[in-house]
């Protein structure tokens, strides 16, 4: 039996977490079909904290393989969409799938190619446990927004990260509270986080460019 569970946990901090953090290689375009299935439910919730306008200009942080960049789309055809991801398997299967309608590049959250104030509205689900430098990423989100922008994240609870191991790989397991508190210290106003109907836990937070 215990041979058995750490072949499981090597399983898990040698293939499937890494390929969360940035899917890679063959197995990468597996990952990003499965990050659009077990991501539905909390971008919906992401997505809908947005409350999106016609004509925004709109930034998914993270896309993986695209669910999230396709809701926002579909609920606001005249979004200006624009996608940053740290995997080029991802950036090239989202150009595949979305054409030239989006505006996507690879790259990292900690020094984003775009001018500041880009973007009126900010997203992501499932990413900032994999950021190397949060204060370093949370400081070009605000950089990026434009003043009264909104940002919002979709996170789970350190429970639920912990179940998966992603503290034993290295990966951030904070509470909503301490996500509160760092971008409170980043520069953003009215942080708020709070719980959302799903499977395996998750908190919606949303936070203001001042």
């Amino acid at each position: 039996m215990r041979c058995g569970k750490t072949r499981s946990m090597n399983l898990l901090l040698d293939v499937v977490v890494p390929q969360l953090a940035r899917p890679h290689g063959r197995l990468g375009h597996l990952v990003g079909s499965l990050l659009d299935r077990g991501n539905r439910a909390i971008n919906l919730h992401v997505v809908g904290a947005l409350d999106l306008q016609p004509h925004e200009r709109v930034l998914e942080v993270g896309f993986g393989g695209g669910g999230g960049l396709a809701m926002a789309l579909a609920h606001e055809p005249t979004l200006q969409l624009s996608g940053l991801d740290l995997s080029p398997e991802m950036v090239a299967r989202c150009r595949k799938r979305f054409g030239h309608k989006l505006q996507l590049v690879q790259g990292s959250v900690e020094v984003q190619p775009f001018a500041d104030a880009a973007f009126d509205k900010l997203f992501g689900a499932n990413i900032s446990y994999f950021w190397p430098d949060f204060g370093r990423a949370a400081g070009e989100l605000h950089r990026v927004l434009v003043p009264g922008g909104l940002l919002v994240l979709g996170i789970r609870p350190p429970e639920t990260l912990r179940k998966f191991k992603f503290d034993v790989a290295g990966h951030r397991v904070w509470s909503p509270e301490q996500y509160v508190q760092e971008f409170t210290a980043a520069g953003f106003v009215q942080v708020k986080a709070r719980r959302v109907p799903d499977p395996d836990g998750a908190y919606v937070l949303t936070a203001c460019k001042g």
